[in-house]
């Protein structure tokens, strides 16, 4: 019994240092998939490229007014769509066009200066979840959203 308790309070323990080893990994990834700034107007969000988001005017443009957040040419949006759900839209900020975006359970992680997009980010998860989702990476390639496995 007492080597069963043992065991795991050693797993448990481990929990931050597991974590801490996803943030440097993490690190490393988004630094592999860097991309260079580029110079450029910055073209406002075009609602005829996907009239799909029509609905969501208000909260994409708002977010655009803020710059590019994404890759030095995007602005990544994302809201709410229910208990434990996010939806996050691409706008191409050098010709205003949206593009589908992704469906979340624990939310995106990303850089201004990394093509990579870490859906349901485990850094992201609290030890008192249980994740419904797993974690996945995505690289932009001219606005369409690539799977990769790291």
């Amino acid at each position: 019994m007492h080597r069963y308790i043992l065991i795991v309070l050693l797993f448990l323990s481990s929990i931050p240092l597991l974590l801490s080893e996803e943030i440097v990994s993490l690190d490393i990834l988004f630094e592999k998939y860097e991309c260079n700034e580029e110079e450029f107007e910055l073209i406002n969000p075009d609602f005829s490229s996907n009239s799909d988001f029509k609905k969501f005017k208000t909260i994409i443009t708002e977010k655009c007014m803020e710059g590019v957040n994404f890759a030095h040419k995007y602005t990544i949006v994302t809201w709410g769509c229910g208990t434990n759900c996010q939806y996050t839209v691409l706008v191409d900020r050098t010709n205003g066009k949206i593009y589908d975006g992704i469906t979340s359970t624990y939310g995106v992680n990303f850089r201004i200066d990394s093509q990579l997009i870490v859906v349901n980010d485990a850094t992201n998860i609290s030890e008192s979840s249980t994740p419904i989702d797993t974690t996945r990476y995505y690289v932009i390639n001219e606005g369409v959203l690539e799977e990769i496995i790291p």
